[in-house]
């Protein structure tokens, strides 16, 4: 996250634009750190009054380049689910792959939770690569959010 407590000026050579943090001083050229602006996607299962059931539950195409930082999941009952996320680029659409290598999305006995370890994840992924969401195991679940965390590049 971008430090809010530098005072940005001309007098200090200090200047933020588009993500962009300018460094400029008196001699030699100007320098810039490109400050990633943090993202969002995710989907909304909702069953209505029956159960969530197991299978692909929709898509997110991405409209630009990332890592991804963390997921969350919140419930409407405690339950149980574990969801899987596949990503294939545009142009290999439909066939997609796993991007936690088993280490799922999911809860236990909860109405939410959370990560950012993502351990063994394949994080990064570019503009218009595809997600699918697939919930592998769920119970006593009707309805569950999930978000995931970006970092945008």
């Amino acid at each position: 996250d971008f430090d809010s407590t530098v005072i940005l000026s001309s007098s200090n050579g200090l200047s933020y634009s588009n993500s962009i943090l300018y460094i400029s001083q008196n001699i030699g050229p100007t320098f810039s750190v490109n400050i990633p602006q943090k993202g969002s996607f995710g989907i909304s299962i909702d069953a209505g009054s029956n159960f969530i059931t197991i299978g692909s539950k929709g898509y997110v195409t991405m409209p630009y380049d990332g890592t991804i930082i963390d997921w969350q999941i919140i419930g409407n009952l405690n339950g149980d689910i574990q969801v899987d996320i596949k990503k294939s680029s545009y142009l290999n659409y439909p066939t997609t792959t796993s991007i936690t290598n088993g280490n799922y999305i999911g809860m236990t006995s909860s109405y939410k939770n959370n990560d950012n370890i993502l351990y063994n994840w394949s994080l990064n992924f570019s503009k218009n690569d595809v997600f699918e969401f697939i919930v592998i195991s769920t119970s006593n679940l009707n309805k569950a959010n999930i978000v995931l965390s970006t970092l945008k590049y």
